[in-house]
């Protein structure tokens, strides 16, 4: 009880301004996550239609930085196939 009387519940329950019904509005609903979720979501949009992509600074088929092909297999095919298969069975 307050000096006047007039518990606090009771008191906040009597107002009836617009920044007590907002506040009100507020801690009783999911305004908050509501507000959160649209923020998030303008952000990705920003991202998505003004950010700039990152290109890569090399092409797939630059035939200076692909694997060179070997004249001479240093594996057999048979050995290849029994590694193959113990790395089945582990």
């Amino acid at each position: 009880m307050t000096t006047s009387g007039v518990s606090r519940k009771s008191r906040v329950a009597n107002d009836t301004g617009l920044y007590e019904t907002l506040l009100r509005f507020w801690q009783k609903s999911y305004a908050g996550d509501y507000l959160g979720l649209i923020l998030l979501l303008a952000a990705y949009l920003a991202i998505q239609f003004l950010g700039e992509p990152f290109h890569r600074m090399f092409r797939l088929d630059d035939p200076r930085i692909q694997y060179p092909h070997a004249e001479v297999e240093r594996v057999s095919v048979c050995t290849s196939r029994e590694r193959s298969e113990i790395g089945r069975k582990m």
